[in-house]
């Protein structure tokens, strides 16, 4: 079958990190997937490297007005590219560029499959008309629960697919508790206010350090500034590292990985609480949007907000052992819920229905 994936907005996080792993098991498995963004980023060069199909050209948001003036090239190279590669079904990786998708079927007939990848409002949902798509996939239940009755039946959750990461269960030499905070730095995904309202307080009783690894996007390059401010005013007991390929170290040298999503983040799954259970490091988390699917009894910690993590968090660095317990029994939760296995075949079924 061969796949048109489109995805306009090419800032490389989890939803890009995701859609890279679906094309590689697409095409492992015989399949033909063809992506178009609107730039050369590490996806496309992910793509390179494993002999993928892909193009670059522009694709605006779709309701800001500075992109409909460029529509109808858009449009004229999204059906070059269709004709070309022979497209069989599309599939639009988000929200946003499920209009795009819509179009085109309206023009080719072809199917369109819409991905949810963050819990959307009712309101946001119907502007982009996701009801008209003939499947929507959401990466947990949570990204469906303001889907009416009639989407709700063509909807399906498919979680991420594992991340192919090394375990990192080597014991230490020498114990000296780390934490991580892996992922964008953004205002909704909290590193400052961990660091304000539970990370000054830890260090207070433990001798700890904390990583935060990412990077922010331009609009919001200060935080990345105010993380810095508090890696010199806390004797370097925060590092910051910016954005880094090789992120597996981070996994491997961290004893948990914290994730203090704020409740406006509207997680859909982080992808971090993947990765973790897959490189078996325990995750101590927010309850925002669907990551109490992935983090949850006996799989992780689980608490309201980004304060209430102070708690858990002494017991869980001093005792290695409960770390082991809890990283293991994520690790098995994970490895048949987001096996690359069920991954294809959720989406098979999908795409041949």
């Amino acid at each position: 079958m061969n796949i048109l994936f489109i995805q306009g907005v090419s800032r490389y996080g989890g939803a890009l990190k995701s859609l890279f792993r679906t094309l590689q098991i697409l095409k492992k498995a015989g399949h033909k997937p063809v992506v178009v963004t609107s730039r050369e980023n590490q996806l496309t060069r992910d793509c390179a490297q494993e002999g993928i199909t892909f193009y670059t050209f522009p694709i605006g948001m779709w309701r800001k007005a500075k992109t409909w003036p460029f529509l109808p090239v858009t449009f004229y190279r999204l059906l070059k590219v269709i004709k070309e590669e022979e497209i069989e079904l599309i599939h639009c990786n988000t929200l946003w560029d499920t209009p795009y998708g819509l179009v085109l079927s309206a023009i080719t007939g072809l199917p369109v499959v819409t991905h949810l990848r963050n819990v959307h409002s009712k309101k946001l949902l119907a502007k982009y008309h996701v009801n008209l798509a003939k499947a929507i996939i959401g990466v947990s239940h949570a990204c469906l629960k303001f889907l009416g009755p009639e989407e709700r039946r063509k909807a399906k959750v498919i979680y991420n697919p594992l991340e192919p990461l090394k375990s990192a269960e080597t014991p230490k030499t020498s114990y000296h508790p780390t934490l991580a905070i892996i992922g964008r730095v953004d205002t909704t995904k909290g590193q400052i206010e961990f660091i304000e309202k539970v990370f000054k307080r830890l260090i207070q009783q433990l001798n700890v350090t904390l990583y935060i690894v990412g990077e922010a996007s331009q609009k919001e390059k200060f935080l990345e500034n105010r993380v810095k401010e508090y890696e010199e005013q806390l004797n370097g007991k925060v590092i910051y590292t910016g954005y880094t390929p090789d992120v597996h170290k981070y996994y491997a040298t961290s004893d948990v990985i914290v994730i203090p999503s704020k409740m406006n983040a509207l997680e859909g799954v982080p992808r971090v609480a993947i990765e973790a259970a897959s490189a078996k490091r325990p995750v101590a988390a927010t309850r925002s949007g669907g990551t109490e699917e992935i983090v949850n009894h006996k799989k992780g910690v689980l608490v309201n907000n980004i304060e209430d993590l102070q708690k858990p968090l002494p017991t869980l660095l001093l005792h290695p052992s409960l770390q082991r317990k809890i990283a293991v029994n994520a690790n098995a939760y994970i490895s048949s819920l987001c096996s690359h296995e069920a991954h294809l075949k959720h989406l098979i079924n999908i795409y041949e229905g």
